[in-house]
């Protein structure tokens, strides 16, 4: 099942991409977009219970 192999590929480029937008800290919008997403869904659903 190769099918999902390059959406797979584009999320993890895409997620280095964030990582390095991180580390770089000259694109504000993307850091504050980057902050807002280091909580997992997960840990956001507790709190709204």
């Amino acid at each position: 099942m190769y099918y999902g192999g390059d959406f797979i590929d584009i999320v993890l480029i895409f997620i280095l991409c964030l990582q390095w937008s991180r580390g770089s800290r000259q694109r504000t919008k993307v850091n504050n977009v980057v902050r807002s997403w280091d909580v997992p869904d997960f840990l956001k659903l507790k709190t709204l219970k």
